[in-house]
Order: C-alpha cells, then structure tokens, then sequence
C-alpha cells in the first residue's frame, strides 16, 4: 500500500492507489451506492475507474482497510477546495475514531485551501452529520437529477496558515 501522509488516532491517510479500491468496493456503503446511481448515473465502479485517474485523492486505512475514501480539488474560485468522501460499511464500529481523527484530515486540507465546500445528497445523513461535527456550515439547497442536495462550507479556522500551493506553469 501507499506511503502515509497523515497519521490520527490509529488511521493512515494514503494516495489512493488502485489496490485500495479493490479493498474498498465491496464494502462501499448502501448511501453511497445509492447517491452515485440517483445523482451521477455512475456505478461505484464506473466512478473509481475515474477518480483513480484524478489528482488529490486518497484512502483512509485502520488495519490494512479502507474505511474511507476522500478527495480535495480546486473549486472555481481561487483558495477554495471542492471535497468529497465516500464510507466505507465498516465505518459504523469505527465512526467516532474516525469522526476525531478527521479534524486532522481537514486541518491537512486546509494547508492548500483556505475554504471547502461540499455538495452532499440530502438522503446521505451520516455524511452531513460527519461534515457538521468537522463544523462545516450549511450554505445552500439545490436539486441536481431531481434529487435535493445541500451545499456546506468550512472556512479555514487558523488565520496564520500558509497555504501551500501546488506548482503550474502560468500562461501570461
């Protein structure tokens, strides 16, 4: 498997890697089997045949499993992150380890981007549950495929943070 990024309370954040989706499949929760369907027309598979092409995306591991996983991109404005994250249907017996040790998560993707949103169906509440503990706020409700979602948003609580920005050409 990958090398570790992040460490927290017994869990591993690793660049997802193609192994930690054959891990992860056949565990993928009923909600998010569900959301991928109603929302992007997309099977899981069909779905993390993409993400694995995507950069900024990685496993969460407790004991060689993947109980989650989560991405970060760059939103349309500047300083912003569009995040993501999938569970896994082991995450119940280890929820609240990982509900703690994802304020570290969030604290290693602030360090890129001073603001995240996520867009999450209205029907994924253990997903909207975790987003509220990390004090992510509700900012909008929209409908996408007919199905409602909600916007949240989490501003950068440490003002004195640099943001470590990724290296691109510029094109004057």
């Amino acid at each position: 498997m990958a090398e570790t990024l992040l460490y927290s309370r017994g869990m591993s954040l690793q660049a997802l890697e193609e192994g930690h989706v054959k891990n992860f499949l056949p565990h993928i929760s009923e909600e998010n089997i569900e959301e991928l369907r109603q929302i992007y027309g997309l099977s899981p598979e069909v779905a993390f045949a993409m993400i694995l092409e995507w950069e900024g995306q990685y496993a969460v591991v407790r004991g060689g499993e993947v109980l989650a996983i989560t991405g970060i991109s760059e939103d349309s404005v500047p300083g912003e992150g569009i995040m993501w994250a999938m569970f896994s249907s082991k995450m119940k017996r280890n929820f609240v380890r990982f509900a703690r040790a994802s304020i570290d998560l969030i604290d290693f993707y602030q360090e890129h981007f001073l603001v995240i949103n996520c867009n999450v169906w209205m029907q994924n509440h253990s997903m909207i549950q975790w987003l509220t503990f990390l004090e992510f706020c509700p900012e909008y409700e929209f409908v996408k495929n007919g199905e409602t979602m909600i916007s949240l948003s989490r501003t950068c609580v440490n003002p004195n943070i640099e943001l470590v920005t990724k290296s691109r050409p510029v094109i004057h």
